[in-house]
C-alpha cells in the first residue's frame, strides 16, 4: 500500500508539543468556557470513535479536535482530515453545533471551523496483494486555516514570562533584604535602650 502511505505519511496526527499547552488552554476556553474532555464511556462518544471521528473536547453548543502535526506550515499544501470527523461535522452542524479543528504545526498554532465549501474529498488508489482499493480522505487547503500564534511569537511570550518571573523573585528578595536592614538598627537601639537603662538602675 505503498501509494496511499506516500499520501499520509507527512499527515501523521500526534500530540501537540507542549509549547502550546497554554495558548490551547486559552484558545478552547474562547471557544467555548463550558468545554471538556468526553466521557469515554459515554454511548455518543463511542459512537463517533467507531466512525473515526472521535472529539477530543466537547459541550452543548462546540466541538472541537485537537491533534499536532510534526512538520511546519510550509510542508503542507494542504491538511488532510478523517473522512469520519468531517462527516460528523457536517451532521452536528445541522444541529446548530459549531465544529472547530485546532492543528498544532511545527511553527504554528491553527484554526479551522468546518465549513463544507473549504474542503474536498480527494481519492488515493492502491494495489494490495494485487486487489485495486480506493481510499478517500479529506484535504483541507491551508489557505482556510486562521494562525492563531506563531512559534516565534510563543517563544517571545514565554521569555517575556520567564523574565518577569525571574524579576518578580529578585524583587522578592530585595524587599526583603530591605526589610532586615531596617530591622536591624532598630533591634540595635532597643539593645541600647535596654543598656542605658540597666546603667540607670545600677
Amino acid at each position: 500500500m505503498a501509494a496511499l502511505e506516500k499520501v499520509y505519511a507527512n499527515q501523521e496526527e500526534i500530540e501537540p508539543s507542549h509549547r502550546w499547552t497554554d495558548h490551547i488552554k486559552r484558545l478552547l476556553l474562547r471557544l467555548g468556557p463550558d468545554l471538556r474532555r468526553p466521557n469515554a464511556d459515554d454511548p455518543f462518544v463511542v459512537q463517533h470513535r467507531l466512525r473515526g471521528s472521535a472529539f477530543s473536547h466537547v459541550s452543548d453548543h462546540t466541538y472541537v479536535d485537537v491533534s499536532g502535526r510534526r512538520e511546519p506550515r510550509a510542508h503542507f499544501r494542504a491538511v488532510h482530515v478523517a473522512e469520519g470527523l468531517i462527516a460528523r461535522s457536517g451532521h452536528l452542524t445541522t444541529h446548530g453545533i459549531r465544529v472547530y479543528l485546532v492543528i498544532a504545526f511545527g511553527d504554528a498554532l491553527c484554526l479551522w471551523e468546518y465549513n463544507p465549501d473549504q474542503y474536498e474529498v480527494r481519492y488515493s488508489g492502491v494495489m494490495d496483494e494485487k486487489t485495486p482499493k480506493i481510499k478517500s480522505y479529506v484535504s483541507v487547503p491551508l489557505k482556510f486555516l486562521t494562525t492563531i500564534i506563531t512559534k516565534e511569537d510563543a517563544d517571545r511570550e514565554s521569555k517575556k514570562s520567564h523574565e518577569a518571573g525571574i524579576h518578580h523573585v529578585q524583587a522578592i528578595q530585595q524587599v526583603a533584604a530591605e526589610d532586615a536592614g531596617w530591622n536591624h538598627p532598630a533591634q540595635q537601639e532597643e539593645g541600647q535602650e535596654a543598656g542605658q537603662g540597666q546603667g540607670q538602675e545600677a
